[in-house]
């Protein structure tokens, strides 16, 4: 058995493409199910840390499938962008940040990109004036502190890390909670039928043929989306839907761009690098 094939969904033709991608689209929804029901019952009843594990698996599972809603809506004659896409179904920090992007409301698929970019370095400067801390990618580092206890090195000293200070408080799971939007998207997508063969066929062809750079405007989208939802209605497949306004409103107004064009890989900064920008920082009022 050959573990992580995703990549070989590359090989096959327009129609047997479809039919993995349906396929794969319900079994990632029906993970998602049970693992948000999950995440529930441990949230609800204090059970914090186990809670707080589980989060990051979820958002990762919820990820995956909008990453193969995105290779839907990648034209399959761009065959690097299309392999791209795909990789990112195993890998951490693309799903990490397909996870955030439901949050993230910018006016242009330019700002979209520079906050992707924004949050690729594997380490990074920030603190009270911007420089005071060196810290690991954000991402990577929020799901690994959520699972395991280890030994860290700050700038003078040593410390431990221990997933125990998530049971401190109950405040940054409440935020953290309502932060699940990816998993109300994915929701969304299922209950208007995404993952029936015919509708996933309109909404590639619909998409394959969506032209957008980075002036294009987050208003181009939103009526993009819309077009859409118009398609299924005139085609007579929402007649059985179970999607309320909600779930409609939703998927308009907060379905991301499409990110085929985007790698999304960790990029190496230089430590020494970032502690030169230290030494040399100075306040604006001197």
């Amino acid at each position: 058995m050959k573990h992580r094939a995703i990549k070989d969904l590359n090989q096959l033709s327009d129609n047997d493409f479809y039919s993995e991608i349906y396929q794969g689209l319900d079994a990632i929804y029906e993970n998602c199910i049970e693992l948000n029901r999950s995440y529930g019952f441990l949230f609800e009843a204090k059970h914090f840390r186990a809670s707080r594990v589980l989060e990051p698996v979820l958002k990762e599972e919820a990820a995956k499938y909008l990453i193969l809603i995105d290779a839907l809506r990648c034209p399959r004659k761009n065959k690097i962008e299309f392999s791209r896409q795909l990789e990112k179904f195993n890998d951490h920090l693309a799903k990490g940040l397909y996870a955030e992007l439901c949050n993230w409301k910018t006016d242009t698929y330019g700002r979209l990109r520079e906050y992707i970019d924004g949050n690729l370095d594997d380490l990074y400067l920030d603190g009270p004036n911007g420089v005071d801390f060196i810290f690991r990618n954000r991402i990577i580092s929020d799901r690994e502190e959520a699972f395991y206890v280890d030994y860290a090195k700050g700038d003078d000293s040593y410390f431990w890390l221990s997933p125990k200070r998530y049971e401190v408080s109950n405040e940054l799971f409440l935020s953290s909670r309502s932060a699940l939007s990816v998993v109300r998207m994915v929701i969304a997508l299922h209950k208007i039928g995404i993952t029936r063969m015919e509708n996933l066929i309109l909404f590639s062809n619909f998409w394959r043929d969506f032209v957008f750079d980075e002036n294009t405007h987050y208003q181009i989208l939103k009526e993009a989306n819309s077009n859409f939802i118009q398609i299924l209605d005139s085609n007579g497949v929402l007649k059985d839907s179970k999607a309320s306004d909600d779930d409609f409103s939703l998927i308009i107004n907060d379905m991301p761009f499409p990110l085929y064009k985007e790698e999304m890989k960790v990029k190496k900064v230089d430590l020494n690098d970032l502690k030169e920008k230290q030494r040399n920082w100075y306040p604006d009022y001197y």
